[in-house]
């Protein structure tokens, strides 16, 4: 946790420091990330022209050298740039100087917030803290209320000008409710061009359409430091599932919280035990629940289990290698960096064995008689991406598979992959690069933004409850089962 001491003791630092050196802080450590970003990321100009790549490095290099940014205004440059290349495995995190600025603005809102299938909701006010000001419950907002606006602006008309920060695939804004979920106010407050004291917030709260003046002040980062805490643990554990199966009456159930292990022996295993379980109680209907999934392996195993035979539908490279200078501020001691030296070995060797090698890969020759012919349904939120997406994506093409829920936040069409953590030295900011690129062998010619749109629209009601909520996300299945086509 961040404590007021430590950030005042920064800034005190921070500005007893000469603005020629804090200029020359600046430019280093845009010549790190100008060299990591052409050097290790993938593909620029997938969805830019190379041109316009360049002339965003220079308009940052002029600014980083004409005057002293703040740390905000550091990231937010940042920011803008990995927003260009519109890849949401491309993304820039905020150090800790970054986040100790945000603090000691005090313009932050004073509860912890929510996104949640693209509604905004007050989570809970902080109890009391050391140098905090407690609020008065008369002039609090119920926790479980929907934020509906905040000084005159939609959520949807914040979350267009908070997108300019976050890198999303295809430019698809939905991702962007994803990565701002748990952390919406502190791009708010990168969004705000005029910060007041007071903000006005209009809110529904039980069933009723209210607004209020709040104050501004610390961000509550008590109360939000234990939540996602407990988010991280969740999402670890998930990460080491391989998946569940199970049978919902004339139905078979897969539910894949993340794709990070499913492969190998065991998760082979599960697959055809899993299959060949369908076959035997002649299941018609198959579903694929990958909501909240954000990738992994990419699953040309799974999907061999809906084709009749073996077929190219990938083309993987890792585009970039990068070595010596280009790693020296990538951090090593990662599970990613060392997945990333995996991989190249692998890729040499398949240069190696097989003649005219480019990446293309095939679904897996599987026993035929296991092959699922019947209806399949990939559910999906905005969460869904990377290899889950693309997943879904697949399955749509190649067996027209409904998606239902909501439409998800990665790509259909192409990604770059493979995240290497690159670390600025003067001002610690993070960002993910990617050297690896994969594209879809299904489809031609240019993505089309309304292939993502969901065959059935299911949205779990939202409740602060967690164990409610859970509930009603559950309750999603089952409603799929019985609405879907």
């Amino acid at each position: 946790m961040i404590h007021l001491k430590t950030c005042l003791l920064a800034i005190v630092l921070l500005l007893s420091i000469p603005a020629e050196a804090q200029i020359s802080a600046q430019l280093k450590d845009f010549d790190v990330f100008e060299k990591g970003l052409l050097s290790i990321e993938a593909k620029t100009d997938r969805h830019v022209s190379q041109d316009s790549v360049t002339a965003m490095l220079a308009s940052m290099r002029r600014q980083f050298s004409e005057k002293v940014l703040t740390p905000t205004e550091q990231f937010k440059l940042y920011a803008h740039c990995i927003d260009l290349i519109q890849s949401g495995h491309t993304q820039v995190f905020p150090s800790k100087s970054v986040m100790k600025y945000y603090i000691l603005q005090k313009k932050a809102l004073p509860f912890d917030l929510e996104i949640a299938n693209k509604r905004l909701y007050v989570i809970a006010y902080p109890k009391t803290e050391k140098g905090r000001k407690a609020v008065k419950k008369e002039d609090q907002i119920p926790a479980g209320s929907e934020i509906t606006a905040i000084d005159g602006q939609s959520i949807d008309e914040w979350m267009r000008q908070i997108g300019q920060f976050i890198g999303s695939d295809e430019n698809d804004p939905v991702f962007e409710y994803s990565v701002a979920a748990q952390q919406f106010d502190f791009y708010r407050y990168l969004a705000t061009t005029t910060h007041q004291s007071q903000l006005k917030v209009d809110y529904i709260s039980k069933q009723d359409t209210l607004s209020k003046l709040v104050e501004l002040g610390y961000p509550p980062f008590g109360v939000r430091y234990d939540r996602l805490e407990k988010l991280q643990k969740e999402r670890d554990k998930a990460e080491e599932s391989i998946g569940t199966f199970k049978t919902i009456g004339n139905a078979g159930y897969f539910r894949f919280p993340s794709f990070s292990q499913c492969i190998g022996k065991d998760y082979t295993l599960f697959l055809k035990k899993s299959f060949t379980k369908i076959r035997k109680n002649k299941l018609k209907t198959v579903v694929i629940d990958v909501r909240g999934n954000g990738g992994g392996i990419i699953q040309t195993e799974l999907l061999s289990y809906f084709l009749s035979e073996a077929k190219p539908v990938i083309n993987y490279q890792i585009v970039k290698r990068p070595k010596g200078k280009a790693l020296r501020h990538v951090r090593k001691r990662d599970e990613k960096f060392h997945t990333h030296k995996k991989n190249v070995r692998r890729y040499r060797r398949a240069e190696r064995k097989i003649p005219g090698f480019n990446g293309d890969r095939e679904s897996y020759s599987i026993d035929t008689n296991l092959v699922f012919k019947g209806k399949i349904i990939v559910l999906t939120d905005e969460g869904s991406f990377s290899a889950a997406s693309f997943l879904a994506g697949q399955l749509k093409e190649l067996r027209q598979a409904q998606i239902v829920g909501s439409r998800p936040g990665g790509s259909y069409y192409a990604f770059n992959a493979g995240t290497l953590r690159l670390t600025l030295p003067k001002s610690g900011i993070i960002v993910f690069l990617n050297p690896n690129s994969g594209q879809s062998l299904l489809y031609t010619g240019a993505a089309d933004p309304h292939i993502k749109d969901v065959d059935v629209e299911i949205i779990p009601e939202y409740s602060p409850k967690p164990s409610v909520y859970k509930r009603n996300w559950e309750e999603v299945v089952k409603i799929a089962l019985r609405t879907a086509k």
